[in-house]
């Protein structure tokens, strides 16, 4: 019995992760890009106003793709 239960617990923690489907990947991408966009008018003083405008524009992008996949499911 002993050996039954601690096969079970090592199988339980030491299983390897199912691949995760395109949508929850986007929808993962989505919230950080929110996140990061959130953060890009807070002290980013290594990025001329032109490279923050294309970078806001390229993870509102990406949050876009995200939310529409999430929808998808």
């Amino acid at each position: 019995m002993a050996d039954s239960v601690r096969d079970a617990v090592l199988g339980s923690v030491l299983v390897q992760p199912q691949r995760s489907r395109a949508g929850d990947l986007a929808g993962k991408a989505a919230v950080h890009a929110i996140a990061l966009k959130a953060l890009l008018g807070d002290g980013v003083r290594h990025l001329t106003p032109g490279e923050r405008i294309l970078l806001g524009e390229w993870l509102d992008r990406i949050a876009d793709d995200g939310t529409a996949a999430e929808t998808a499911d």
